[in-house]
């Protein structure tokens, strides 16, 4: 479904393992079931952003998943966990 231009896209985040796991812990602590992953790749909804934001790719990236299940009020929750 997207232009062939998009696929040849590349980009090359760095992932921060201590961030992730304080958002993994924040959420968890929040009665979130937030599950590590090191396997899965940036999806478009990230490197695209990215890519117009920071061309090189120069910050930490922590991906997160939405679940298309929850509810609005449970994603405002999701952000208030992660609040300083």
């Amino acid at each position: 479904g997207f232009p062939i231009e998009t696929y040849e896209l590349k980009i090359q985040p760095k992932g921060d393992l201590l961030l992730s796991q304080k958002v993994s812990d924040l959420l968890k602590q929040s009665g979130f079931n937030a599950v590590l992953n090191s396997k899965r790749n940036f999806n478009h909804g990230v490197f695209i952003p990215l890519k117009l934001i920071y061309p090189n790719a120069d910050i930490p990236v922590v991906s997160m998943s939405i679940l298309s299940n929850y509810s609005p009020e449970q994603h405002i929750a999701i952000g208030k966990a992660l609040s300083p």
